[in-house]
């Protein structure tokens, strides 16, 4: 997966220290660009052949904004073959 858009500082340090866990979460306020950092979390799991496929969960009424921002930071459109986006509700 390459990623066109570049990362904070902040978003930075974030996956510096989610990228070690096996399970996390980012606690970061709307608009501070969770989906660009969980993105890269999941190009290094890719690249380091960790996992084959994402499963992006989210409120169904985001899943139209979600494609949308992977395919701004990615250039491509989330595919079932490498993201696998579903919509949950409460």
């Amino acid at each position: 997966m390459i990623l066109k858009t570049k990362l904070y500082e902040y978003q930075s340090k974030a996956v510096d220290k989610i990228s070690k866990l096996k399970v996390g979460a980012l606690y970061m306020e709307q608009g501070t660009g969770k989906t660009r950092t969980a993105l890269e979390i999941v190009r290094k799991k890719l690249d380091k052949g960790k996992v084959e496929v994402i499963l992006w969960l989210c409120p169904c009424s985001v899943k139209n904004n979600l494609r949308e921002d992977i395919e701004k930071h990615t250039g491509d459109l989330p595919t079932e073959n490498n993201i696998i986006i579903r919509g949950i509700a409460k």
